[in-house]
């Protein structure tokens, strides 16, 4: 089943303040709404020195459920 925005957007808030706590959760979404975000750049940059095999190695742990996306 497919999330909706609004379903992933209160899982990600629900994570941030789990895992950052209010105070530091808040500076990241204040300074995230100050800073314009390029997320197609870091998509493209987010893997650039995984090798193929690295990556397909991550890819079955997260499907066997050993490791988060």
């Amino acid at each position: 089943m497919t999330k909706t925005d609004a379903e992933i957007r209160r899982q990600a808030l629900r994570i941030l303040f789990e895992q950052l706590g209010p105070a530091e959760a808040g500076r990241f979404l204040a300074r995230t709404h100050r800073e314009r975000f390029d997320d197609t750049a870091w998509r493209a940059a987010q893997w650039e020195d995984a090798s193929v095999a690295a990556l397909a190695a991550r890819a079955r742990r997260h499907r066997a459920g050993k490791e988060a996306p």
